[in-house]
């Protein structure tokens, strides 16, 4: 989920209708964006059918790399990309300094190992472009205290439920 939808969806939600802890889990998980980086170095697609309701992973061409060079790019971004990351605050040197050492971290890495992987040469450039897409995405969320400016609005808002609205709106959920 990127920043602007948790925004739309977090406007939604009335002041007393704050589910916190959920927004919170939902806004520094990146596992369903991590999700969708394996699917593009897997060329791989999700699709789903809203109408019944289901998932289905769909393969438009060869991947790009086997699952050895997937795990290794998964675990590099992911390294690099902890909930530390988002709630810190970069300015956009930081930001392109950091996207810039990963990729020549993946560059390193797959000109070393690209035969082992099962790389192309021409999808060498095309892994790249797709690392450094997710990475600069993931620390962009960090940029002029993106993220930690929706943690101090999130606060914002539910400090202003006083504890007599937050013990009667517990009260149905005890009771149902």
């Amino acid at each position: 989920m990127d920043i602007q939808d948790f925004l739309k969806k977090y406007n939604e939600i009335t002041t007393k209708q704050i589910p916190t802890a959920d927004l919170l889990r939902e806004l520094l998980d990146f596992s369903a964006d991590l999700e969708k980086f394996e699917l593009s170095l897997r060329n791989q697609v999700e699709v789903i059918d809203f109408k019944n309701k289901t998932r289905t992973i769909q393969q438009r061409g060869e991947p790009l790399l086997n699952d050895e060079g997937v795990n290794m790019m998964i675990n590099i971004v992911s390294s690099h990309l902890s909930n530390v990351f988002k709630v810190t605050n970069f300015n956009e040197r930081d930001v392109d300094s950091m996207a810039e050492d990963i990729c020549h971290e993946v560059i390193d890495l797959l000109s070393y190992n690209y035969k082992n992987w099962g790389v192309k040469k021409e999808n060498l450039s095309i892994i790249v472009q797709i690392v450094n897409d997710f990475v600069y995405a993931m620390l962009k969320s960090s940029f002029n205290e993106g993220l930690r400016k929706l943690l101090q609005l999130i606060e914002k808002r539910e400090t202003k439920i006083t504890p007599e609205e937050r013990r009667r709106s517990i009260i149905p959920r005890i009771g149902g």
